[in-house]
């Protein structure tokens, strides 16, 4: 097919025949790619909207690979004028790492599902944050608060929350408690 009415002026276009073992005229051929006037490349889109526009039925046929046939793992790299951020699938996790900053790791989920943000080690928790923390809205505990190594925050019988501090413990009976 190289119509100018079907591709456009200017436009670079990759057809594919019905089947594998196809001798099927240009009439019966899919477009499969396009670069249009403007540089834009479209997979699976005759109209493409970015300088690359994947367009597909399913998270599969949609989606984009990078594959690394080593375990240092592939990557996906953002970069603007001020910063450059990699995504990476490495190390059996998958990691932010902001390169701007001496490719600093912002955010990893390990191979056991651990999330953390600013440090590379779970240490064992789920969920890890190096640096200061702000919930604009409710957090939810379904256990003690541990505040440094030897004070916390819970709940007892008998009191809605106490206290534990290595100067021992102090129970309140209301929701209100000073630290």
């Amino acid at each position: 097919a190289n119509s100018q009415n079907l591709e456009g002026a200017g436009a670079f276009v990759v057809y594919t025949a019905t089947g594998p073992n196809s001798t099927d005229a240009e009439d019966n051929t899919t477009e499969k790619l396009r670069v249009d006037h403007s540089g834009k490349v479209g997979i699976g889109t005759t109209d493409p909207s970015h300088l690359l526009d994947v367009e597909g039925n399913g998270w599969e046929a949609g989606g984009i690979r990078v594959h690394s046939t080593s375990s240092n793992g592939a990557g996906l790299f953002l970069q603007n004028t001020a910063r450059e951020f990699g995504l990476y699938s490495r190390d059996n996790g998958f990691q932010i790492r902001d390169i701007s900053d001496s490719d600093t790791a912002r955010f990893v989920i390990d191979s056991s599902g651990n999330v953390v943000v600013g440090d590379l080690n779970p240490d064992g928790y789920k969920f890890k944050v190096s640096g200061t923390s702000r919930f604009t809205t409710n957090m939810s505990v379904g256990g003690n608060i541990t505040i440094g190594a030897d004070k916390y925050i819970g709940r007892a019988a008998g009191a809605s929350i106490f206290w534990n501090d290595s100067n021992g413990t102090v129970i309140q009976d209301s929701a209100n408690i000073d630290i």
